[in-house]
C-alpha cells in the first residue's frame, strides 16, 4: 500500500510530509485555500428541486489501473452550507504534466454557490511565489444532487509555472452522503462504492483545540457540519465480484502519544479481500513507510465490513509505530477503531 501524507505527526519526531515534485509549486503539503473565491453565478437549470442533506459527501473517482503514476485516487469532500446556497468543495487529485508526469496535488479548497434545483458551480484561483518562479492555480468546479444523498460533478484543476503545466482536464467525481436504501449496498461485480469514514480531524477524541491543516477544512461560519468530522472513503469489487479489489480512503489518527499532533494520509489498498458468503470481507495490510528526517512508520491496516441490501459499513483502523534510523520505536499514532460506510456508486 502506498500513500500521501496530508500532515505529520512532530517535525522533532517524525519530521516533514514526503517531498513531491509539486511541492515546490504549491508549498509545504496541506491545505491550500483558493483565496478571493468567486463562485459563478450561472442561471439556475430547469431542473427537479433536490435538497441536499446537510452531511458530508465523500467520493471521487477509482483509478483502478493507478495509470502508472498515481498512488493514489482522486478524491471528493463535499459540505452544502446552513441555508443550502454555498457549497465547500475539497478535493486532491492527479495532474497530468506538459513533462509527461503526474503530479499529486495537496488538498485543495474551494466555494461556490449552490442554487435552489440543487446544482452548484464554482471557479477559484490564487497564484504564489515558489522555487520555479511564479504560480498560477485555478479550480473549477460544476455539478448537482442528483438525490439529497448523492452529488456528481466536474472538477478541473490547472497548475501552470515558467516550466509548464499541469492539468487534471475534465474530472468527472461522484460523492455520497452513504445512507441506508434498498439496493444501496447490494454486492455487485466490478462496482463502485462511495462514502465516508468517520475519522476526520475533529472526530478524534484527542484532536487538539488549534485549527491546523486538513483539519481546517470546512471551518467557517455557515458551514454544516464543521469543522471536518468524516473523510472519504472509496471501494469496488472484482469483475468476478467474489473479492474487494480496490480499497482507498483518508484517515487521521488521534493525537499521537509523544508528539502534539496527529498523522492524516491517504491510503491505496493492498490486494483483494475475498468476500464471504455472508457479504462480509476483511482486509489487513502491513508496510513500512518513509516519513522524512529518517523516520520510519511501521503501518498496520485493517478494515472489516459487510454487503447488506441497504448499504455497506464495516469499521477501519490504522496503527503507525514511528521508528528512528536505529530502529528505536519514538512514538505511537492510531485511529482507533472508527466507522465508515458506502453506498454503490
Amino acid at each position: 500500500m502506498r500513500r500521501l501524507e496530508l500532515r505529520s505527526t512532530s517535525a522533532g519526531k517524525v519530521g516533514r510530509p514526503r517531498a513531491l515534485r509539486c511541492a515546490a509549486a504549491f508549498g509545504a503539503a496541506g491545505v491550500v485555500v483558493l483565496a478571493g473565491s468567486t463562485a459563478a453565478q450561472s442561471k439556475s437549470r430547469h431542473h427537479a428541486t433536490v435538497r441536499p442533506a446537510l452531511a458530508y459527501f465523500g467520493g471521487g473517482k477509482i483509478n483502478a489501473s493507478n495509470e502508472g503514476h498515481n498512488p493514489n485516487n482522486d478524491w471528493v469532500l463535499l459540505a452544502p452550507s446552513h441555508n443550502r446556497r454555498q457549497i465547500h468543495l475539497a478535493v486532491q487529485v492527479v495532474q497530468r504534466c506538459s513533462n509527461g508526469g503526474g503530479e499529486v496535488t495537496p488538498v485543495i479548497q474551494a466555494t461556490g454557490t449552490l442554487h435552489e434545483n440543487g446544482g452548484f458551480s464554482g471557479r477559484s484561483g490564487f497564484s504564489s511565489s515558489g522555487s520555479s518562479g511564479q504560480v498560477t492555480t485555478t479550480l473549477s468546479f460544476s455539478g448537482r444532487f442528483v438525490t439529497s444523498t448523492r452529488a456528481l460533478a466536474t472538477v478541473s484543476l490547472r497548475t501552470s509555472t515558467s516550466s509548464g503545466a499541469c492539468d487534471t482536464g475534465k474530472l468527472k467525481v461522484e460523492a455520497d452522503a452513504p445512507a441506508p436504501h434498498k439496493r444501496a449496498g447490494a454486492l455487485a461485480r466490478n462496482a463502485s462504492y462511495f462514502g465516508t469514514n468517520d475519522s476526520g480531524p475533529f472526530a478524534q477524541k484527542s484532536q487538539s483545540v488549534s485549527c491546523t491543516g486538513p483539519s481546517c477544512l470546512f471551518t467557517g461560519q455557515g458551514y454544516a457540519p464543521a469543522p471536518v468530522t468524516r473523510w472519504p472513503m472509496m471501494l469496488q469489487t472484482a469483475a468476478d465480484g467474489k473479492s474487494v479489489r480496490l480499497f482507498s480512503y483518508i484517515y487521521t489518527t488521534q493525537k499521537c502519544q509523544v508528539a502534539s499532533t496527529e498523522l492524516s494520509a491517504n491510503e491505496l489498498g493492498p490486494p483483494p479481500a475475498p468476500i464471504a458468503k455472508n457479504g462480509s470481507f476483511v482486509e489487513n495490510d502491513k508496510f513500512d513507510e518513509g516519513v522524512g528526517g529518517g523516520y520510519v512508520a511501521h503501518v498496520t491496516a485493517t478494515v472489516h465490513g459487510r454487503f447488506t441490501d441497504k448499504i455497506v459499513r464495516g469499521t477501519l483502523r490504522v496503527d503507525n509505530t514511528i521508528a528512528d534510523s536505529s530502529g528505536t520505536v519514538v512514538d505511537h499514532c492510531s485511529t482507533g477503531t472508527v466507522l465508515w460506510a458506502a453506498v454503490r456508486g
